[in-house]
């Protein structure tokens, strides 16, 4: 009997862990943190998704700032592995968001994704 005790309450203390761990994970800033973060971590994609949910003018422009300037590799990379549909997606989501720039539209030249 004493052994069934304690198995329930072992139970909701995971279960209050959980929750609290899925509270804290939530992106702040209405997407411009997690914005900025995918766009620094060369994420294009993800950036484009939470950019449109981002609120801050300011945070909005470092997200843009920082897309421009990791798009054009992130895309070249891709392109270069053969990945020409990955390779386009960042290009376009790039272009979405007015991050575009000469440097990423050349991104696929010299790869069979031009």
């Amino acid at each position: 009997d004493s052994g069934a005790a304690p198995n329930p309450s072992a139970k909701a203390t995971n279960t209050a862990k959980t929750a609290t761990t899925a509270t804290t994970t939530a992106p702040p800033g209405g997407g411009c943190d997690a914005c900025v973060s995918a766009a620094q971590g060369g994420n294009i994609g993800g950036a484009a998704a939470s950019y449109g949910k981002c609120t801050d003018p300011a945070k909005k422009i470092a997200c843009q700032q920082a897309a421009k300037a990791r798009a054009p590799s992130a895309a070249q990379a891709a392109a270069r592995n053969g990945n020409c549909a990955a390779a386009k997606g960042i290009i376009a989501a790039a272009n979405g968001m007015g991050a575009g720039s000469p440097a990423l539209n050349n991104a696929t030249h010299g790869t069979k994704c031009q």
